[in-house]
């Protein structure tokens, strides 16, 4: 059996709540504000098996009390009958997603605000250095921590004693050892990195290095492409001068990109502006394709990874 520590943040406070201050905050601009907030990001839905769903839209169209299952009842006699929950907000809209069955059908599906928590930090702390490093202290561990993790959940089995467990232990001619299975590891020798100009690096035990001196052999960017939405179009233009000032150092030569803009800031956005290039610009040979995502992007590089892969280049 293997185990392993692994941890998620979740917020307390509902997305119907977010979607309220985001309404008051920004009255004139709040679905274009929450589409960016929303859009992409996963939930966790506060009932039944507690899952989590990507949202691929908002549909302010909607509501439980006027969207209805198989023509017959509505969302909130549905949640009312089903989960023992009523509703305090019926006209508030509704979160989209599907779900590809296995079959090969596609199921929609819609969330309700009010009963759904939004996952992962909020825009405003992703650049809280103090927060992050709090964070760190539960979902970057030490190897010896998450033994410890793994001992407590071992703890946790063996505390639980019935005669049910009993026998499905022995049922499974399973039992579980207090102590984990020890291996013998290797550690690897230190390395040394040859550069250009003859000069050598010697990496430190710790693997952390650091050189400002021209490689062996350099790859050229003359040909490239930038996706970015319009409003990142600034950071677009200051991140190439940065990659050309860097480029100089290490002996590379990079040329200004090809910009691309995409309409929105989804990954289906991203991949159909990048699509759409590819198609009208058939003589396009581009080298490399670099995506300046709106955080957080985990999603969206996903979707952006897949589509790369299975393209025809």
């Amino acid at each position: 059996m293997k185990t392993d520590y692994a941890s998620r943040i979740l917020r307390t406070d509902t997305v119907y709540y977010f979607i309220q201050q985001v309404m008051v905050s920004d009255p004139s601009n709040w679905k274009a504000v929450l589409d960016k907030a929303i859009v992409g990001q996963s939930v966790l839905a506060r009932y039944g098996n507690m899952r989590t769903y990507l949202i691929t839209a908002i549909k302010y169209n909607l509501s439980p009390a006027t969207l209805k299952i198989d023509d017959k009842e509505t969302l909130c006699e549905y949640y009312k009958k089903k989960y023992l929950l009523t509703l305090k907000h019926p006209d508030q809209p509704l979160l989209y997603t599907t779900k590809t069955n296995r079959d090969s059908t596609v199921r929609e599906i819609y969330l309700i605000p009010e009963l759904c928590s939004l996952t992962g930090l909020p825009e405003n702390l992703y650049n809280d250095r103090s927060t992050l490093q709090k964070l760190a202290e539960h979902t970057k561990l030490s190897p010896d921590t998450r033994k410890d993790k793994g001992e407590i959940l071992l703890k946790n089995f063996l505390s639980v004693t019935s005669a049910k467990n009993e026998l499905m232990l022995k049922n499974w001619n399973l039992t579980i050892a207090m102590q984990p299975h020890e291996v013998k590891g290797r550690v690897l020798d230190s390395q040394e990195l040859y550069l250009g100009k003859g000069k050598v690096l010697s990496v430190p035990p710790s693997g952390q290095f650091f050189f400002k001196e021209p490689i062996v052999t350099t790859m050229n960017f003359t040909q490239w492409l930038l996706v970015s939405s319009r409003k990142d179009s600034a950071a677009a233009e200051q991140l190439v001068e940065s990659l050309y000032q860097a480029g100089r150092t290490f002996g590379i030569t990079i040329d200004y990109p090809k910009y691309i803009e995409s309409p929105g800031i989804s990954e289906s956005h991203f991949i159909s502006a990048l699509a759409n290039e590819l198609k009208y610009n058939t003589q396009a040979h581009p080298i490399m394709v670099l995506f300046l995502l709106p955080p957080p992007s985990a999603n969206a590089y996903a979707a952006i990874k897949k589509f790369a892969v299975t393209h025809k280049w």
